[in-house]
């Protein structure tokens, strides 16, 4: 934990919430502490999904920027939801989701409906434009804020995020691919056989043997083309920063899963993943591309998915967009949203406005693409 003291805070209460702001603190141990102090109220306010949790927020203080980090809470004493923002960009008042580099669904944490409208009414009266990448659409948030924000409000489809509903026929995954897909496995793992003994663990770390296999699970994530192009785990230090502290706190709490799929010993393929409240949730996999002949991330993900309906999951967060690798299970999909929060200025109505427009155009045009069909 950071001791560092913030280098410029203050608190402007409006109604019930108030907004913490540090303004271009510049270092990261105060967006932190800005954090911190707020993790007992957090904690109690619960997470439908890890997006929403202490957890990620501190992770995402600790490894990225936070230039005008702004922290909006409604309810008194004791906030009944939190949300947390960073500066669009270094210099602009247009704030975005602490976090929004990891390019993963956005949600805040609030403990029921009233709450999410009480913060949705916060963020109203801020005075300035709020930008929400992506949003699940039935997030309880999303009608708040089209109350709360009115024709401010602008909202987008964006691509949705696959997921799998579990039942007991998982015990079997194999059986879920078509013919053709499951001769191509076995002779993937006969093949892999002969170059040595494949072995597979879903496996729940204890804090000492974290940072081992995250630097095993990292390097063959990024043996490849993620790792030439510096987006890999092990070669992003922001993005990969931001894992090892989520691991640290998901191993403490008991829901980190990493899978690793070994092929004579050495890591083929790897997952990394959340398990809480019966749901697995998958944000990162990838594999070492010299093992590509042998389809590593579709043998770890068989025995992922068995085992986690093994354990009892119902279901399984795909995360990231629709994609041929996910495909193959015939996902169901969650509807998202882009969300733009406009200022409520001359400017901002002029955006209203622009965006609505285009909105409309975009709306005719698929009208028609799929009239002509």
């Amino acid at each position: 934990m950071s001791t560092s003291r913030a280098s410029s805070a203050e608190h402007i209460p409006h109604g019930e919430g108030p907004v913490l702001v540090l303004e271009r603190q510049g270092r990261e141990g105060s967006a932190v502490m800005a954090v911190e102090a707020l993790r007992a109220a957090w904690e109690t306010l619960g997470a439908a999904t890890p997006m929403q949790s202490y957890s990620w927020a501190w992770s995402c203080a600790k490894a990225f920027e936070n230039d005008g980090l702004r922290i909006v809470t409604a309810g008194t004493p004791t906030p009944r939801a939190i949300a947390a923002f960073t500066a669009a960009s270094r210099g602009s008042a247009a704030l975005i989701p602490l976090g929004a580099e990891l390019w993963e669904p956005t949600d805040f944490a609030y403990v029921d409906a009233s709450a999410a409208e009480a913060l949705s009414e916060e963020l109203a009266r801020l005075k300035t434009s709020v930008l929400i990448r992506d949003m699940f659409a039935d997030s309880m948030m999303v009608e708040a804020l089209r109350r709360a924000g009115g024709r401010r409000l602008v909202t987008q489809p964006v691509g949705g995020h696959p997921w799998l509903e579990l039942d007991d026929t998982w015990l079997e995954p194999e059986a879920r691919l078509n013919a053709g897909r499951r001769s191509d496995l076995r002779r993937a793992q006969r093949n892999a056989a002969k170059v040595g003994a494949v072995q597979c663990e879903i496996i729940r770390p204890a804090l000492a043997e974290l940072t081992p296999l995250l630097d095993e699970a990292f390097a063959a994530e990024s043996a490849g083309w993620k790792g030439n192009q510096g987006t890999g785990l092990a070669t992003d230090p922001r993005v990969g920063g931001f894992y090892r502290h989520f691991a640290q706190a998901a191993c403490e709490l008991g829901t980190l899963r990493i899978g690793i799929l070994r092929i004579g010993g050495q890591a083929a393929a790897m997952q990394f993943a959340v398990e809480q409240d019966g749901c697995f949730w998958l944000f990162k996999m990838g594999f070492d591309e010299s093992f590509a002949r042998f389809s590593p991330g579709t043998l770890l993900m068989v025995e992922s998915l068995r085992s986690a309906r093994q354990r009892g999951c119902n279901r399984y967060e795909l995360m990231g967009t629709t994609a041929a690798w996910n495909q193959v299970w015939a996902p169901r999909l969650h509807e998202a949203v882009s969300v733009h929060l406009h200022a409520p200025t001359v400017r901002g109505w002029v955006n209203v406005i622009t965006e609505h427009t285009k909105g409309a155009i975009k709306s005719h045009l698929r009208a028609r693409a799929e009239k002509s069909k």
